[in-house]
């Protein structure tokens, strides 16, 4: 985050001031799309599948929580 926030601010000064297209600061809105389309088909590639453990299975819980709708406070 201590990167992406001056860099995305950065990158947008930069497509506003080229004016591409003659359409001023819109073009900054195409940005978006091809990133997140990158990003929607490479997330199942990337992102690795949980494996539950004892204790997302229900098992060795503490007293406080609450696991398939049942209450143990």
């Amino acid at each position: 985050m201590a990167v992406g926030a001056p860099a995305g601010r950065i990158a947008g000064g930069v497509l506003v001031s080229a004016d591409l297209f003659g359409a001023g600061w819109w073009p900054v809105f195409l940005v978006d799309v091809p990133i997140g389309a990158l990003l929607v088909a490479a997330g199942p590639r990337l992102i690795p599948r949980d494996r539950p453990s004892g204790a997302a299975r229900g098992l060795d819980l503490p007293a406080w929580s609450c696991s398939r709708g049942r209450r143990y406070w």
